[in-house]
């Protein structure tokens, strides 16, 4: 995701955050924890939201099966618990905090 025009300057998302739901999902090791436009994003941000991370050597194949859960969750409004946190069905995943 590119929240910054430059190291040091970034976009009007990740300096206002957002009023609504939002996911990130980044490459091994990639987190709002070490991802500086990212931290200002999540620490702005009012809503629901999810720091996902593949662990290393896992398939990029996840997005999907999260959008569509997401989608379920938040537009639909059918609670999904796989977003709630990991799952042993699902040891790629991790969430960041």
């Amino acid at each position: 995701m590119y929240l910054k025009y430059s190291d040091t300057e970034f976009l009007p998302g990740a300096l206002e955050g957002l009023g609504r739901p939002f996911m990130l999902m980044g490459k091994d090791g990639q987190t709002h924890l070490n991802e500086p436009s990212w931290q200002s994003l999540w620490d702005r941000s009012t809503r629901w939201k999810r720091d996902l991370s593949p662990e290393p050597g896992a398939h990029f194949s996840y997005p999907d099966a999260q959008t569509i859960v997401r989608f379920h969750q938040h537009l639909r409004g059918r609670p999904q618990h796989l977003l709630d946190g990991s799952a042993p069905s699902h040891p790629d995943v991790r969430f960041v905090q």
